[in-house]
């Protein structure tokens, strides 16, 4: 008997330690999710989107993590998401999509090494460099940097690029 009063003062410290809020949606008096939080969020929705569409397939969930970067309406080149009713735009959703297919293969596995703002031209770049697990070729270390700009409200991606670690 003595030896199950540690065992219940156990059990009962993890159950008031057991928070329910914590696994809930946060409300609005919770801290406000940081950007690269955000970019980091918008990311795992794309990636699922992407590979779970193939090019033969209506890859509309895509379009709203896209920036619009075609040539044909330069007005709207980098200030707007795609408009997948159009051609041009599905066709940029499909090349996203094959380039983050190409780069980084679903099931690979990575790690967020660092998030970075700069600003140019079209905005504030919001930059997660990504290194997968595997190595390359080469034996060096892979990075993927994964650019987003905010459009419209919304974090969605404008430029991939993948290079080894010099």
């Amino acid at each position: 008997m003595l030896r199950l009063i540690p065992l219940f003062f156990f059990v009962v410290m993890v159950i008031f330690a057991c928070d329910t809020k914590k696994v809930t949606a946060p409300s609005s008096t919770d801290a406000p999710m940081t950007d690269s939080a955000k970019v980091a969020l918008v990311l795992n929705n794309l990636l699922e989107a992407c590979y779970a569409c193939s090019p033969d397939a209506n890859c509309s969930k895509v379009a709203p993590y896209i920036v619009y970067r075609g040539k044909t309406e330069p007005d709207r080149a980098w200030k707007t998401l795609i408009d997948y009713s159009k051609e041009e735009d599905r066709e940029i959703v499909n090349q996203a999509c094959i380039a983050i297919k190409k780069v980084l293969p679903e099931g690979t596995k990575f790690r967020i090494k660092e998030f970075s703002q700069e600003r140019e031209s079209e905005g504030v770049w919001n930059v997660l460099v990504l290194l997968p697990d595997a190595v390359s070729s080469n034996g060096k270390q892979r990075h993927i940097d994964f650019a987003f700009l905010e459009i419209q409200g919304e974090y969605a991606l404008g430029d991939i690029d993948s290079y080894t670690y010099r």
